[in-house]
């Protein structure tokens, strides 16, 4: 498949069987899907993570899955990420609704060619 972009890895994957741009990103450590998804329920639990300067604090996971060329994954946090939607959609016209981190590019088995933006 090809990036929806020339300038950022964006791919079209369905949640919860509606259509919605992910950002690849394999720098995220994890999956973030947006907390201001419009009319989808997303099944979260509330969790307790540290980040990388030790403290720790609560946040919502969700196991929904995102289909992305026919493969499935899950493991996503659920968060305010708008900063980055809008700056995602003033370099690309592009809104995102959420980011495929490096474990779920792994768990996908997604290969990039960056040469020509494509993924296989």
């Amino acid at each position: 498949m090809k990036s929806y972009s020339r300038d950022r890895l964006i791919v079209k994957g369905t949640l919860n069987g509606r259509g919605h741009y992910f950002l690849l990103d394999s720098g995220a450590v994890c999956g973030i899907l947006s907390r201001h998804l419009k009319g989808l329920r997303l099944s979260t639990v509330k969790v307790r993570i540290m980040d990388a300067s030790g403290d720790t604090r609560s946040c919502y996971t969700s196991n929904d899955f995102v289909t992305i060329g026919g493969r499935r994954v899950a493991q996503f946090v659920v968060s305010d990420f708008s900063d980055i939607q809008h700056n995602i959609r003033e370099q690309t016209g592009i809104w995102i609704d959420g980011i495929i981190g490096l474990t779920q590019m792994q768990m996908l088995g997604l290969k990039i060619d960056f040469s020509k933006m494509e993924i296989t």
